[in-house]
C-alpha cells in the first residue's frame, strides 16, 4: 500500500490529520498532526506518515486501540479522536 495514495475517508486517519491519542496504561495524552517526512518540523507537534506510529494510525477510527511496539515496550493507545 502507498501511504501517500491511501484511500480519503473522512471517517478515518489520514495525511494531515490532527490526531488525540491516550495511552491506555498510564493515561497519558498525546496530539499532533500526521505529516509527510518531507515537511515535518522538530516543533514536536508533527508524526511523520512513515514512522511505525503514523503507519499503524493510518485508516483508523475514532475509538480504535493502537498497538505500538516502542523501542522499550508494547505501548497501546486508544484514538480518543481527530479531524
Amino acid at each position: 500500500m502507498n501511504l501517500y495514495s491511501y484511500p480519503k475517508d473522512n471517517n478515518a486517519i489520514c495525511l494531515n490529520s490532527m490526531i488525540y491519542l491516550e495511552d491506555i496504561d498510564s493515561g497519558e495524552a498525546f496530539h499532533f498532526r500526521l505529516v509527510s517526512s518531507d515537511i515535518m518540523n522538530t516543533d514536536g507537534d508533527q508524526l511523520s506518515i512513515v514512522s511505525s506510529l503514523g503507519n499503524a494510525l493510518i485508516g483508523k477510527k475514532s475509538g480504535s486501540i493502537v498497538h505500538w511496539y516502542a523501542p522499550s515496550r508494547l505501548r497501546r493507545f486508544m484514538i480518543k479522536s481527530f479531524f
